[in-house]
């Protein structure tokens, strides 16, 4: 009876140190995982602190450009308002495009008045496009204080 308690107690002993080992094994991979969590937790705090600071600079940036896209808004508003004068649209050197050809005769009567419409548009848009150029190319800045004292 004794051989067969201590031969139970070796088979207990045995067992517990397997456990043991089996449990040494998972605290060991449980320690790994917790090493590779903290490692990414770090790489992503730094990642926020770097996000963060570009947010901060990017923001101040985006509230200047906001600002500035405002006071353009208001300023086109002014242009818009703008007339111009006749006399500017029709000197030879601001005269837009080439002239016509005899295979382009100039359009008649008869044409429809969505069409004349339409010509009217192309007109009014070159016009102002053939302006602003010679603004732009002449910078031409009394102009602009000169129409916008009326």
């Amino acid at each position: 009876m004794f051989l067969f308690q201590v031969k139970n107690l070796k088979n207990e002993t045995s067992r517990l140190h397997n456990e043991l080992l089996q449990h040494k094994m998972n605290t060991a991979e449980l320690k790994r995982k917790v090493a590779a969590l903290e490692a990414k937790l770090q790489a992503s705090e730094e990642e926020n602190t770097i996000l963060r600071n570009l947010n901060e600079i990017f923001g101040d940036e985006n509230d200047k450009l906001l600002s500035e896209n405002e006071s353009l808004k208001k300023e086109m508003a002014k242009f818009q308002k703008l007339r111009i004068p006749t006399s500017i649209l029709t000197r030879p050197e601001n005269t837009i495009g080439r002239k016509r050809s005899k295979s382009c005769p100039a359009s008649t009567e008869a044409e429809g008045t969505d069409e004349q419409d339409a010509v009217k548009a192309r007109v009014n848009f070159l016009s102002m496009d053939k302006l602003l150029t010679l603004i732009n190319r002449s910078n031409i800045n009394l102009l602009f204080i000169l129409f916008s004292s009326k």
